[in-house]
């Protein structure tokens, strides 16, 4: 037993919902615990505007009781509220309706070995210095500012860094937790026309590792270049044309069917694709889709 729930591990959290759930009568359960520290540095016009830091432990339990299931969350780990959390998400699921679906994956389908191919974790992210990050944002706002004199203000420029540690627990014996970091920076640029008209725009890099993150000037000029292209710009006659998405809206376009695919819309009724399995998408040259689960995220 964990001594003290306020200084578990999210590994500890999610083993000890499992041990409890089983103890008031989850036929089957598991547990997802996650802890992450998130810092943001926020500039703007060279000046320091924001430094943030904050911690957050959550807890997600599901219990499957006689062929029911009930999903719950909490991020109180008093021990007396831990207990009545993990007993409710079990009375919870007596009382839910039936799902024949419901169930762990077998023992032999869990996952073996550790997570590290992934390269979910970068220990430079983690020890970053806050004075590195502050040059980052700065260095990033004023390639914006300076890449055209059009460009004639900034909504700022922002870094946030994210580390923390993902643990999963099953009541079939499973038990594994790994680390993970990420970084992102941004900025927004405004530029004016000639008619005193303003255009915004703005880039970002995210990512796990920080070798990998856009250097600051390129996400500036990015920037800024998307603010200048802007300008000048008109409506245009009703018509019939061609349409190419540039990519930030091709991804959110993307974002949007996946979305109507997912398996609780389509459970609800709440998609255009609920009913019509098997039908193509985009005609015979639609999107294709390729999910590699090894592939670093």
């Amino acid at each position: 037993m964990v001594p003290s729930l306020a200084e578990a591990t999210p590994l500890e959290l999610a083993s000890r919902a499992v041990e409890l759930a089983v103890a008031r009568g989850a036929e089957q359960c598991d547990a997802i615990a996650f802890s992450h520290t998130e810092s943001t540095v926020s500039i703007r016009l060279g000046d320091i505007e924001k430094l943030i830091e904050a911690t957050s432990h959550s807890l997600g339990l599901r219990v499957i009781a006689g062929g029911r299931t009930a999903v719950c969350s909490t991020s109180d780990f008093t021990p007396a509220a831990f207990e009545q959390f993990v007993g409710e998400t079990v009375e919870l699921a007596r009382i839910s309706a039936p799902d024949q679906y419901a169930g762990l994956p077998e023992p032999e389908q869990l996952a073996t070995g550790g997570g590290d191919s992934l390269q979910l974790y970068d220990e430079r992210i983690e020890s970053l210095p806050l004075d590195e990050r502050i040059d980052m944002a700065r260095a990033c706002e004023a390639a914006a500012l300076g890449f055209d004199p059009r460009i004639t203000n900034s909504e700022g420029a922002g870094l946030t860094t994210r580390i923390g540690e993902v643990a999963l627990a099953n009541s079939r014996g499973f038990a594994a937790s790994y680390p993970a970091t990420s970084i992102s920076l941004s900025t927004e640029a405004l530029a004016d026309d000639e008619d005193g008209k303003k255009r915004n725009a703005w880039w970002f890099s995210a990512e796990r590792n920080l070798r990998s993150l856009m250097d600051p000037e390129t996400i500036g000029r990015i920037a800024a270049q998307r603010a200048v292209d802007q300008l000048g710009a008109r409506k245009t006659d009703t018509k019939r044309v061609p349409v190419i998405f540039e990519p930030m809206m091709a991804a959110r376009l993307a974002g949007d069917v996946a979305g109507c695919a997912t398996g609780g819309a389509l459970y609800r009724g709440a998609t255009i694709l609920a009913g019509r399995p098997g039908e193509a998408l985009g005609g015979p040259r639609g999107p294709r889709c390729v999910i590699d689960k090894a592939e670093p995220a």
